[in-house]
């Protein structure tokens, strides 16, 4: 008999372990099943972007040939401008010579039209005296000048 129970309970430990695996073949199922749809989805999503990005790409190759041509349009008026900077340069230059030299021309006039005597008084001018500080008319009404001396 002890065989007996040996092999009974042999068979329902069998039948145990079937049942266990069959329900984590079924899990497994499921799991599979879920994995499979998740993805085909993802497919699906990837199949959508990838149209997505090559409609992009397709575009954005567009917007680059229309800024390339119309950086080509820019550049000869880029270049224009930079030659109208340089003759404004020129010119510029130009002017600022020819006025350092006029005034070059009038420091000359003034210089020999100055007095020979530093401190006399020209007529239509007035002098300052240092020691009471009031001024003496000079004859004529022009400009008038001020003799200081500073010690």
């Amino acid at each position: 008999m002890p065989y007996e129970y040996s092999v009974a309970l042999i068979a329902v430990a069998f039948a145990a372990l079937a049942v266990f695996a069959i329900l984590a073949i079924r899990r497994m199922m499921r799991s599979l099943d879920e994995t499979s749809k998740t993805l085909s989805e993802v497919r699906a999503a990837v199949s959508g972007l990838s149209r997505e990005a090559e409609d992009i790409l397709g575009e954005a190759a567009l917007i680059t040939e229309d800024v390339r041509g119309k950086i080509k349009a820019v550049d000869p008026i880029v270049a224009t401008v930079q030659e109208a900077g340089e003759v404004l340069h020129t010119v510029a230059h130009s002017v600022k010579e020819a006025t350092a030299s006029l005034g070059s021309g009038l420091a000359a006039e003034r210089t020999e039209a100055a007095d020979p005597e530093p401190g006399a008084a020209r007529p239509g001018s007035r002098s300052v005296n240092p020691a009471s500080h009031e001024a003496s008319p000079g004859s004529g009404s022009g400009p008038q000048r001020v003799n200081i001396h500073i010690k």
